[in-house]
This record gives C-alpha cells, structure tokens and sequence, in this order.
C-alpha cells in the first residue's frame, strides 16, 4: 500500500469518507438512470420508482423492529431523520401536526448528479419508509431543489 494511502486511510475524516461513499451512489443511481433511459425512456422513472420505494420500505421496516415505532406522524418523523442523515440530506420540519409533517430540504449530497424525474424516482424511497410505519402513510414530493428551486419541499401524511 502506497503511502499516501496509508495516511488517506488514518487521516481522512469520516465525514469526508461519507461524502465521497455518497457521491459515489449518486453517480452509480445516475449511471443506472441513463442506462434505462437509453433503453426505454418511459421505463426508467417507472422501474427506479418501483426499486427505491421497496429499498425504503425494507429500511423503515428495519427502523420499526429496531427502535420500536409505531405508525404515529412522530414515529415516522423520527424514521424521515434517520434516513435524511444517512443519506446527506439536511432538511427542516416546516409544519408539524398531529397527521402531517412538512419538510424543507435546503442540502441534498445527490442534488449534482440527479435530475428532477431522476430526483423524484429516488424520492419514493421515503414513501417506503413512511409506508413501513404506517400503511395509510401519503408522501407528496412538492417541489425539488432539481427542479431550479431554493429547496426541496415534501409532505408525509397520516
């Protein structure tokens, strides 16, 4: 192993090393996005759709077994934080209500390789995540920073 390695391996921080496991994703779902476009252009929304709504309803159900919650708004709040974290989104509670969350997205790691279909696609992974906690769970993509806007503003409903 070459020495800068090594010193890139002790010295690089793990938020560093987060970021770049993160635009490494972003690039791979692009790659994966243009390649079914290329193939069928009304498949690819339809097929990553399909894909990111089961990944996250699979990783909401994770969350459920392992932090015991229920199918409140607050559960899936707390499930919604979560999956922000690890997935490089830093996003701010707009609304909060009894049976809805309003959500302001102002950082997003994937914002630079995705495009709005692409960005929406991915975006039912938090469908899936907020369905694995409550089955009568509405997630709306209202606007997204993609889309030119300042921020990205969704909704979960209960």
């Amino acid at each position: 192993m070459s020495i800068k390695k090594q010193f890139a391996k002790r010295y690089i921080p793990p938020q560093t090393k987060w970021k770049l496991a993160l635009k490494g994703i972003g690039k791979l779902y692009r790659a994966i996005y243009d390649e079914l476009e290329e193939e069928d252009k009304n498949s690819s929304d339809s097929t990553l759709s399909k894909a990111a709504y089961r990944i996250g309803k699979d990783f909401g159900q994770t969350l459920k077994a392992d932090f015991k919650l229920g199918n409140t708004i607050d559960d899936i709040g707390f499930a919604m934080e979560i999956d922000h974290n690890i997935f490089g989104m830093k996003a701010k509670i707009a609304e909060h209500s009894r049976s809805r969350i309003v959500y302001y997205c102002y950082q997003c790691a994937w914002k630079k390789y995705f495009e709005p279909r692409l960005c929406l696609a991915m975006g039912q992974a938090e469908k899936g995540v907020a369905q694995a906690l409550n089955t009568n769970a509405k997630y709306n993509i209202l606007q997204t920073r993609t889309m030119g806007r300042d921020k990205c503003i969704f909704t979960v409903e209960v």
